[in-house]
């Protein structure tokens, strides 16, 4: 992990590693396995059940904070003392089961079903000395659960509307259990979060293959222990469950043209009102470092737009040209906020625009040029930092036959220097190492045999 720079930097060589970065050996090692196992059965012709097991366990290393070191004394023949660093090692135990049951009638279309899964954080926070051990300062035993009952029924009510009725049940519990090694206090918070959520949506076919659609939902999210350990109120003190209500409308739909010529799309709006929406701001008592907290009340409005198509050249049937776009709009805000008014969020883009011009022919061979553009986002919720747009350009080839596939793509062709992602504070300063470089020009290959 190279760590954050400042703008001045990441202009002068965005390869180069923050020095904290360095000297503090940032990294993130991970261990998994996972052991997974589905089971489909089918009842007759218009049921079927599904039953799912998953169980996955993850080691983590993980050096992330250099050592702070002050001198109290000021000048003088005393050594400074650490007053903090950081390196995480954990175990962490996953268990899931899942049961889906499917009905298909003449007017109903039902899904019905439970998910159940549990989590398990053991290990410690301790002293970071050069990416190495250096005595345990908290014993972590974290824990949480997560419960979800939900029925979908799509009712055909004519061959034009069909109604979408469905409903979510969520229950969770969170509990942190750290304890400090040098003081024996135990910081607990803990809770459980329950919701309901209720969707009542509308699907109409205006011609065959071209549909609208528009829906009304609830929204629920309850905090993740993550969350919950660096909470900015600190000691026992909990988040709320993000909530709120969304609605969207949209159209989709595929329109042929001749035999060779199509093309399709789906496009959709939303809006939504969501309060206590869980963000990270900066600690009070320690600038630059992120810590939760619920905001009052926010608004997430934007499109989300595909647009595609095939289309033959020449009478042959054999070659094509397929041409994608994606377009996604953000629009999200405060709204009121005491000190941010109705500033935009940060982190979210304006817009994110991506495409595709493929050739494509029918021994399965295509290749064309991909391109990517993002817009101007924000770094802190002043909104006095901003993060420019760019724009990359990729090549993309892939070749497949009956036991094989080969893909290959190019990124940043040209070798731009750009912001993938960012740190967020409260009100940024140029001074701030904050921001984190995207990848510079790149290839990956990717070989896929079938063997029978």
């Amino acid at each position: 992990m190279p760590g954050g720079l400042t703008r001045a930097q990441m202009l002068a060589d965005p390869e180069q590693a923050a020095a904290s970065a360095v000297s503090g050996h940032f990294q993130v090692d991970v261990e998994t396995w996972r052991l997974a196992s589905k089971t489909s059965w089918q009842i007759d012709e218009r049921q079927r059940l599904d039953v799912g097991f998953s169980v996955e366990e993850q080691s983590l290393f993980h050096p992330i904070v250099d050592r702070v070191m002050v001198d109290f004394d000021g000048p003088g023949p005393a050594e400074p003392v650490e007053v903090f660093s950081l390196l995480i090692a954990t175990e962490q135990r996953d268990h899931g089961t899942a049961l889906r049951y499917n009905y298909t009638g003449d007017r109903h279309d039902i899904v019905a079903g439970v998910n159940y899964a549990r989590s398990s954080v053991e290990g410690g926070n301790y002293r970071n000395l050069g990416g190495q051990i250096n005595g345990l300062s908290t014993v972590v035993d974290n824990s949480a659960t997560l419960l979800e009952a939900f029925v979908m029924d799509r009712w055909k009510l004519s061959e034009q509307l069909t109604l979408v009725l469905a409903a979510q049940a969520v229950s969770a519990d969170r509990e942190v259990r750290n304890t400090d090694v040098a003081s024996a206090v135990l910081t607990n918070p803990q809770d459980s979060y329950d919701g309901i959520n209720p969707r009542i949506g509308i699907v109409y076919t205006v011609s065959d293959g071209v549909s609208l659609y528009a829906n009304v939902s609830r929204l629920f999210e309850p905090p993740t222990n993550y969350q919950l350990q660096d909470n900015v109120s600190g000691g026992d003190a909990t988040l709320k469950a993000m909530k709120g209500a969304a609605v969207e409308v949209g159209t989709r739909g595929t329109r042929e043209f001749g035999s060779d010529d199509r093309w399709n799309w789906d496009v959709s709006i939303y809006h939504a009102t969501i309060d206590d929406e869980i963000l990270s701001v900066e600690d009070p008592a320690a600038p630059g470092t992120s810590l939760a907290t619920n905001i009052d009340k926010t608004l997430h409005s934007g499109l989300e737009a595909m647009v595609a198509g095939e289309f033959g050249l020449g009478e042959s049937g054999r070659h094509y040209l397929a041409p994608l776009v994606s377009l996604t709009v953000n629009e999200f805000s405060f709204e009121g906020d005491a000190v941010y008014g109705a500033n935009q969020l940060p982190a979210a883009p304006d817009y994110v625009l991506r495409g595709e011009m493929m050739y494509r022919n029918d021994r399965g061979f295509q290749v064309g040029p991909t391109f990517e553009r993002v817009g101007k986002r924000y770094a802190d919720f002043a909104n006095t930092y901003t993060i420019d747009s760019y724009a990359l350009m990729g090549l993309r080839a892939a070749c497949s036959g009956e036991r094989f596939s080969v893909n290959a793509t190019v990124n940043n062709v040209f070798d731009e220097n750009y912001v993938a992602n960012h740190s967020v504070r409260n009100i940024a300063a140029e001074s701030d190492a904050i921001l984190n470089p995207g990848t510079p020009v790149s290839a990956y290959v990717g070989v896929r045999w079938l063997l029978r």
